[in-house]
């Protein structure tokens, strides 16, 4: 599940990374300059990969169990990945929602 989780992150990043170097337009220009973006199409086969990876997951928990733990491990994982990548800055208010996360993931996988 950590694998997955860190893959849709680095997904995440890298489809954040391309369609900042876009520029401006209507939306669906936008979009289709963003699916000529060697970046952008990095994350979107990182997610396909992310995908498989889930699937395998809800082949082992249940989906009342595994849906939340991975969504809470993406927001910390996401938060992670664009602070190193990306250099976006981290507050101390998401840091305290981080350990709220954890103690929400540790109840759920009791």
């Amino acid at each position: 599940m950590v694998l997955m989780v860190a893959i849709n992150a680095l997904a995440n990043t890298a489809v954040r990374e391309g369609m900042s170097k876009v520029g401006d337009g209507a939306i669906l220009q936008v979009i289709l300059k963003g699916a000529c973006s060697p970046i952008v199409l990095l994350g979107v086969l990182l997610f396909a990969a992310g995908l498989g990876l889930y699937s395998y997951v809800l082949s082992r928990l249940n989906l009342n169990v595994a849906y939340p733990m991975v969504i809470s491990l993406e927001i910390i994982f996401v938060l992670i990945s664009s602070w190193v990548f990306l250099k976006e800055a981290i507050t101390m208010p998401q840091i305290f929602g981080c350990g709220l996360i954890l103690g929400g993931i540790w109840l759920v996988a009791k």
